[in-house]
């Protein structure tokens, strides 16, 4: 996906409307590619995507990564797998967790998510790691919606991810 020149601002957009066609059940690859774009280039926006379960749940965030990773130029793939990780064992999926991960680490072994979400998933037990996400989560989320609300006329820089 060639992607022009893309500012914070647009890129939570982006995954504002790609969430909304995902519920409307008309989202597309193009929309997929532009948030795998910008969540691998901008790591306020991928925090943004991490807690956007407070907004909407976690059972149609999840269900919206699935769909874009059903259809997505393969290079954005990783970070949605560690997040889709952090989901599945927030729910007590852990198998499909540690598969997710293990696609992340096959796609980009240095990527520094899921290389910290892989120490979660051995250091932490099941019964753990829900309160411990939504923790996280609960402080972060509205500290990243802040920093995004200041930083949006910014150009996303791109990143090796």
């Amino acid at each position: 996906m060639e992607v022009k020149e893309v500012t914070v601002s647009e890129g939570l957009e982006s995954i504002r409307t790609a969430f909304a066609s995902y519920m409307d059940g008309a989202l597309t690859r193009e929309q997929a590619d532009k948030v795998g774009y910008v969540i691998l280039n901008e790591i306020a926006l991928r925090d943004f995507l991490v807690g956007l379960p407070i907004e909407h749940g976690s059972e149609y965030v999840g269900g919206f990564i699935e769909e874009m990773l059903s259809d997505i130029d393969i290079e954005y793939a990783h970070p949605l797998l560690t997040i889709l990780a952090m989901l599945y064992m927030e729910v007590g999926e852990r198998e499909k967790a540690w598969l997710a991960l293990e696609e992340s680490r096959r796609l980009n072994s240095d990527y520094s998510l899921t290389h910290a979400i892989t120490r979660v998933y051995f250091h932490f037990g099941a019964e753990e790691v829900p309160a411990l996400f939504a923790s996280m989560r609960d402080g972060l989320h509205s500290k990243v919606l802040a920093q995004l609300l200041t930083t949006g006329s910014q150009v996303i820089e791109v990143s090796n991810g």
